[in-house]
């Protein structure tokens, strides 16, 4: 079973209530995604990504507007994330690009700074 396989299986588990069900929320974040799309875009242009940003451009852009995810991301998401109640599951950790807008925000949350 390769490394993406396991991360899907463990939040369809997730998602289905079988695993984990202390946590209100479980972001996968995927590292080759950092060499695509906006957000390889977004490392062209020097920009610093919150991680916040980083979650909404992988798995809300296609389905939310900015202004509504942030209120989700401030009314339910933060207050979790204050609780320890929000999972993070990196995958590929070894295909993150040497720059990319999200480097902050990925030392803080490997700090457990967030």
């Amino acid at each position: 079973i390769g490394k993406t396989t396991f991360v899907n299986f463990v939040t369809r588990e997730w998602a289905l209530g079988r695993l984990w069900q202390e946590y209100n929320w479980v972001f996968s974040l995927r590292f080759r995604d950092l060499r695509s799309g906006a957000i390889q875009q977004a490392a062209e242009k020097k920009e610093t990504w919150t991680l916040s940003d980083w979650i909404y451009t992988i798995h809300f852009a296609a389905t939310m507007n900015k202004t509504t995810f942030e209120s989700l991301w401030t009314w339910l998401i933060e207050p979790d994330l204050k609780s320890n109640k929000v999972l993070f599951i990196l995958d590929g950790y070894d295909e993150t690009p040497t720059q990319h807008p999200c480097e902050q925000a990925l030392t803080d949350l490997l700090n457990s700074s967030i």
